[in-house]
């Protein structure tokens, strides 16, 4: 059984773990420092995973101040008794075995995950999935890590809304990303409709109607993101490249852009390379390629 480690401290650490020599030369790494490395690199949930890592290992780094919350979760990880994790552990005593079922409940973990990035306050977050605030704060110091890092799009793009190591058909993404975006109205439309999104739909009822819109939402997010060559390819054919509302009427000008995306698209089937995009952006030009072309 590994040994408890009684406190943070770089000799008690690395003597608890045999790996004592001598004073390492390094510069100590700091936990602001550490949380911006490791939370850039390894998304919102960076304190478990390092915790988890270092827990395999049974080492430490000890040039590393840690803080008191990664301790917490690494003895939590290690099976150290409860008393353990008491001793020079400041501040908050954090919940983890809370926050963990939080984490492995898909449904659970989506309602808190979405609602906070709805930007919804953390007491509002407890209150709408019938747990503590203290408990949220806690899974966002274990799991969740993003209270100051909402205006971050690129990084929560990469590690929550398209991330690569999650399908192409998960929901959970979808989700969290709609509630980024719409906000804590949308957020609740989502998770309510969630348990009826295999329903049978009866186009002839508004519910059946709004069901197979809600559908063809995520239908349409699992294209874009297995075959967006195939959805660029349906825009060739179709005519309509712009992401923007069709008009109710057709003016000349519009049947015009239509007409030449519809000619540039087929004269892109037949060449070998294909310029990058070709796009319809406005009622009277065609971008190819990032240049303005005229109708």
């Amino acid at each position: 059984m590994a040994k408890t480690i009684t406190a943070p401290t770089t000799e008690k650490i690395a003597v608890a773990f045999g790996s004592w020599s001598a004073p390492a030369r390094r510069k100590t790494m700091s936990t602001d420092d550490l949380r911006m490395h490791h939370r850039f690199k390894l998304g919102p949930a960076w304190r478990w995973l390092i915790a988890k890592s270092a827990a395999a290992r049974g080492d430490v780094q000890t040039y590393v101040r840690y803080g008191p919350e990664f301790w917490q979760v690494f003895d939590h990880l290690r099976g150290a008794p409860f008393v353990s994790r008491t001793q020079d552990r400041v501040d908050h005593l954090l919940d983890v075995q809370a926050t963990e079922r939080i984490f492995c409940d898909p449904m659970m973990r989506l309602q808190v995950e979405a609602r906070l990035l709805a930007r919804l306050p953390p007491d509002a977050v407890a209150a709408a999935c019938g747990v503590a605030t203290q408990i949220v704060l806690d899974y966002c110091d274990v799991f969740f890590d993003i209270l100051d890092n909402l205006e971050a799009k690129t990084w929560l793009a990469v590690h929550i809304f398209d991330p690569k190591d999650r399908p192409v058909s998960d929901l959970h993404a979808f989700v969290c990303h709609a509630s980024y975006r719409g906000g804590p109205m949308v957020c609740e439309y989502w998770l309510a409709a969630i348990p009826h999104l295999d329903e049978e739909c009866d186009l002839s009822t508004a519910r059946g109607r709004e069901i197979k819109r809600m559908q063809l939402a995520l239908m349409l997010r699992r294209i874009e993101r297995e075959a967006p060559k195939r959805l660029f390819e349906v825009g060739k054919r179709t005519g309509y490249l712009s992401r923007r509302q069709a008009r109710r009427f057709s003016s000349l000008s519009d049947l015009m852009g239509k007409r030449s995306a519809q000619v540039l698209g087929k004269f892109l089937s037949a060449e070998k390379v294909a310029l990058p995009f070709v796009q319809s952006e406005n009622d009277s030009h065609i971008n190819v390629g990032g240049k303005q072309q005229s109708a």
